[in-house]
């Protein structure tokens, strides 16, 4: 019986360490201290510390001729890390487009989601693989998936930026009329994170210029409202403009797009604004105007412009 249970540990502890011989030749991306280390019998599901196997491993790396090797003895191909991961979406992260194509063949599933409802299309976006993402479309990712915030691809990718995927998808009809649980839409995003290129690509598409945020944000009073240079705003708020957005909008506090301008210091987009009929003395709910803003801040400049307007 003692030589029975100390065979068995030592196999236990032979399995062990050929597991993390495994896990350590991956990481090093040495082929054939991998191929040693499966002939010796590592199990190619191991887990480091960190819940990584060795696909997981490969496929972060993008070391396509390993994720093969492990794939051909056996190892799992959606076996998650702590995050709710498999391989697939790990390879799209990192934007591995050899890795994504063993994966898909060897049968990984294309819609799974990790713990914040990812899928490898929604990864790919987020990370501005457009290579990759084209791959997953190809093979048939849901284009339709949503995250635990509600955001498709589209959203994703009018967040991050990426006009090429923005363009893709809208090929792909694309819809920028869906909203994530925030209500923002596609464009409302672009505009938000000053991804002026997408914002015109989504406002060509015929995308909704006056769909507001449940607090009553939409596109115009967000690019009056951002805090980056004048200069990267104004065109979009001409477009804005051009394509219908209504002037004279507030948020659930008042605010409108001249006094969030004015806030700022915006003089040209003031301007605009200002020619396309707005009310230069609306007040918010603080008693707050245009030109009391300017004021406040010392725009002078500003403050002549609004007075010019007919600001009192």
């Amino acid at each position: 019986m003692l030589f029975i249970i100390l065979s068995l540990s030592s196999s236990s502890l032979t399995f062990a360490t050929n597991g993390q011989s495994l896990l350590d030749a991956v990481d090093q991306g040495d082929s054939l201290a991998v191929q040693n280390a499966l002939a010796s019998k590592a199990n190619p599901d191991t887990m480091d510390a960190s819940g990584e196997t060795s696909l997981i491993k490969a496929a972060r790396h993008g070391y396509a001729g390993i994720v093969t090797r492990l794939l051909a003895k056996r190892a799992s191909v959606d076996k998650t890390d702590r995050r709710g991961c498999t391989p697939l979406m790990i390879a799209a992260w990192n934007g591995h487009p050899a890795a994504v194509r063993i994966l898909l063949d060897a049968g990984a599933n294309i819609n799974a989601k990790e713990e914040k409802g990812r899928t490898p299309l929604l990864i790919a976006a987020e990370n501005r693989h457009r290579d990759v993402l084209e791959m997953l479309v190809k093979a048939g990712a849901d284009l339709s998936a949503k995250d635990n915030d509600g955001n498709d691809a589209l959203l994703t990718a009018a967040e991050y930026g990426d006009e090429g995927i923005v363009e893709f998808l809208l090929s792909k009809k694309g819809d920028c009329s869906i909203r994530n649980r925030n209500g923002e839409t596609a464009l409302l995003l672009a505009v938000a994170f000053e991804h002026e290129k997408a914002a015109g690509l989504l406002m060509r598409a015929g995308c909704d210029v006056n769909a507001g945020r449940t607090d009553g944000y939409t596109p115009l009073i967000l690019a009056c409202a951002a805090s980056y240079n004048e200069r990267e705003m104004d065109s979009t708020v001409a477009v804005l403009l051009a394509r219908g957005a209504k002037v004279n909008v507030h948020t659930n506090e008042g605010l409108t797009p001249l006094i969030a301008a004015a806030r700022n210091g915006y003089e040209r987009i003031a301007r605009l604004l200002v020619d396309a009929g707005a009310e230069v003395n609306y007040r918010n709910t603080e008693g707050e105007t245009a030109l009391s803003s300017a004021d406040k801040r010392s725009y002078t400049e500003m403050v002549a412009l609004l007075k010019k307007a007919g600001a009192k």
